[in-house]
């Protein structure tokens, strides 16, 4: 389906809330031993990062998400570093969509946060790359809404960290946009029937 049709090999990254991912070895979706393939959130990037839900520190969840992007908004109001930002969002908790705002006008220390969550970013993925060797990485959510200012220091940084062949591996946003998850449960599905129909 969309922006991975036809690729044997795909590595895939759902950015929102929280940061999921899926993995496709030989177009067949790898569920792992224990069926928690997948879980790229949870891949430490950062291990001196902020505390993750999940007990580790510096968790990929923890510093690129949409959580993690409120969280750094409310860094920067309580330690002063945000005018704008404080002012956007004035009598409320802060969140990404905010940082992203004070960012597009001008706020450098929010373009900054937004910045290192894309390298942060990158580093994750551009270490899969390496493991992995997929055709390409595809990304979807809500996330890819901070454009090129979140996407630039991530593609920078999977190039940086992409070794041998594996720097030529492309990066796609999803064309099936909130669809995306839907089709690939759909998709699921449909290969466990196709396997009970070969056992049986």
């Amino acid at each position: 389906f969309g922006a991975g049709r036809g690729m044997r090999h795909l590595l895939h990254a759902t950015l929102g809330t929280g940061i999921g991912g899926g993995l496709v070895i030989d177009r067949r979706l790898y569920r792992g031993a224990k069926g928690l393939a997948g879980e790229i959130g949870h891949i430490v990037v950062d291990p001196s990062g902020p505390r993750c839900n999940c007990g580790s520190r510096g968790c990929l969840e923890a510093v690129v998400s949409g959580v993690a992007f409120a969280h750094r908004a409310r860094r920067l109001i309580a330690k002063g570093r945000a005018p704008l930002l404080a002012t956007i969002a004035a009598g409320r908790e802060p969140a990404g969509h905010d940082l992203l705002a004070a960012a597009q006008q001008g706020e450098t220390a929010a373009e900054a946060e937004i910045r290192n969550g894309g390298h942060m970013l990158g580093l994750g993925l551009g270490s899969l790359v390496n493991v992995l060797n997929p055709d390409a990485v595809t990304l979807s959510g809500g996330l890819l809404g901070m454009g090129e200012m979140l996407l630039g220091p991530m593609r920078e940084a999977i190039s940086s960290l992409a070794y041998g062949p594996a720097s030529g591996t492309r990066v796609l946003l999803s064309e099936l946009g909130d669809d995306a998850g839907l089709l690939g449960a759909a998709a699921v599905a449909f290969e466990r029937l196709e396997d009970a129909g070969r056992m049986g």
